[in-house]
């Protein structure tokens, strides 16, 4: 018996995994991923559920319940497609962030031991942080206040990434270009789904953004002595724009 068929057996410990494998599933499986596994395994309550494709397709909140009972049913009914399921390499890189242990186990390979460590003050609390201040900022003294402290938390931000997922960059690399290497080089962001393409052309457009956000930040907002600062407005989209960018790349690497 493999690990993977031990871990199913254990009701406890299948219903853990259930769970964990349930979120990797909601940002790696969209509708015409569930609809082809469907066919593949000639599973008609999977590829003609129309309640689980629409909720991959729209990302409803139910998505998460719908998946989690498709494996159930899976268990039950189709525990080959599931093993099948489970094993599929598009969730390995997200199961070693997130679950290493489990992925071990999907593996077949000896569960790694994972040190304990001291808690201490993450990169992305500090980010988090950066932006509550930015959020004060913005509300008592205005957006250009406010671009400095967004610029700073989404460049530390973009820097601890690359490193966590040991993408090699210069000795002062620019928000712009840590942007750009985590798009094309991580893992996380291999092109899927049928508007692969289509999305890629905004997340591109948003590298010109970035650079914008870069320059306004120098040249027109209070981290320098500037003379004309941007009015709230315009610091407003700038504010914006360098938001988007983290809550993308914090999404997709799911942080």
């Amino acid at each position: 018996m493999s690990a993977l068929e031990k871990l199913l057996d254990d009701s406890k410990k299948r219903n853990k995994a259930f769970v964990t494998f349930t979120k990797v599933l909601e940002n790696r499986f969209d509708e015409s991923d569930w609809a082809k596994f469907g066919r593949e395994h000639d599973i008609e309550e999977i590829y003609a559920n129309s309640g689980l494709l629409n909720s991959a397709k729209y990302h409803n909140s139910d998505y998460g319940h719908g998946i989690l009972q498709t494996l159930e049913f899976l268990f039950t009914y189709h525990p080959e497609a599931l093993t099948a399921l489970l094993t599929d390499e598009a969730l390995h890189v997200r199961l070693k962030r997130e679950a290493p242990e489990l992925l071990a186990i999907v593996l077949d390979e000896e569960v790694p031991h994972v040190p304990v460590k001291t808690p201490s003050k993450s990169t992305l609390e500090v980010i988090k942080t950066a932006l509550k201040n930015a959020d004060t900022l913005l509300a008592e003294h205005g957006a250009a206040s406010a671009v400095d402290r967004v610029h700073t938390a989404l460049h530390g931000y973009l820097r601890e990434v690359c490193d966590k997922a040991k993408l090699a960059y210069g000795a002062q690399p620019s928000m712009t270009e840590l942007y750009k290497l985590i798009r094309t080089k991580h893992p996380a962001f291999a092109a899927t789904g049928p508007h692969a393409d289509t999305i890629s052309k905004v997340a591109v457009s948003l590298a010109s953004a970035l650079d914008a956000v870069n320059t306004l930040r120098n040249q027109a907002s209070a981290a320098h002595p500037n003379e004309e600062l941007l009015d709230d407005v315009d610091a407003g989209l700038a504010f914006n724009a360098a938001s988007t960018v983290f809550n993308y790349v914090r999404g997709k690497v799911g942080d």
